[in-house]
């Protein structure tokens, strides 16, 4: 496809090039901070009971006093 050494040798050169300016962006972009509505980064006071109902691929937070889960769930509770 590229019978000229010269393109050869160019077209080596872009494709270096374009890899480190990928690798950069990714590095720079991990340094920039999350949204603000990002969920693990929010601190929960947890005052009343809570339970977890898990199926095969899927969990998901319930109050025991208000909820139940659903056939084919496993339920979660906190230990005293």
């Amino acid at each position: 496809m590229f019978e000229s050494p010269h393109l050869r040798r160019a077209m080596t050169s872009v494709l270096v090039a374009v890899g480190l300016i990928s690798g950069a962006v990714l590095l720079l972009g991990e340094g920039f901070d999350r949204p603000g509505g990002y969920a693990l980064t929010r601190a929960t006071r947890l005052q009343d009971d809570i339970a977890a109902c898990v199926a095969e691929e899927s969990i998901r937070l319930i109050d025991p006093g208000r909820e139940r889960c659903e056939p084919g769930e496993i339920t979660l509770v906190p230990q005293p």
